[in-house]
């Protein structure tokens, strides 16, 4: 094998293809358009998720949340577990957050002890 030699030729696979000047993967172009697709069905689950964890993270000094922070805002709350799975992945995507590269082990019991990202609050 020469070290010159595209690696899909030697494998036999073809790495995912990037959009044009997008720099993600088609993987990540499926996942940001299914999130787009769970947050439109429940518009007004997003916001007050969105809403309630902004609220929790200015009464806190580190101005930090994770998704378990806003599971347990809502969950038990007029929506329930189904309807919030579908909403998660977009709560932190609005532009007011910031990922602060920290991994904490998950909380519940769902996640198995997966790592979540921690994120924070860009405001002052």
């Amino acid at each position: 094998m020469a070290n010159d030699e595209p690696v899909q030729q030697v494998f036999g696979f073809i790495s995912p293809a990037l959009e044009p000047g997008d720099g993600r993967s088609a993987g990540e172009r499926d996942r940001d358009e299914g999130r787009g697709k769970a947050a439109a069905k429940r518009p007004e689950l997003l916001a007050e998720a969105r809403r309630r964890v902004i609220e929790m993270a200015r009464l806190r000094e580190s101005r930090t949340a994770t998704a378990d922070d806003v599971h347990k805002l809502m969950v038990g709350s007029r929506w329930g577990e189904a309807e919030l799975s579908g909403v998660m992945g977009s709560v932190f995507s609005d532009g007011n957050w910031d990922d602060t590269g920290e991994r904490v082990r998950s909380s519940r019991r769902k996640r198995k002890a997966g790592e979540v990202r921690v994120w924070k609050l860009k405001e002052p």
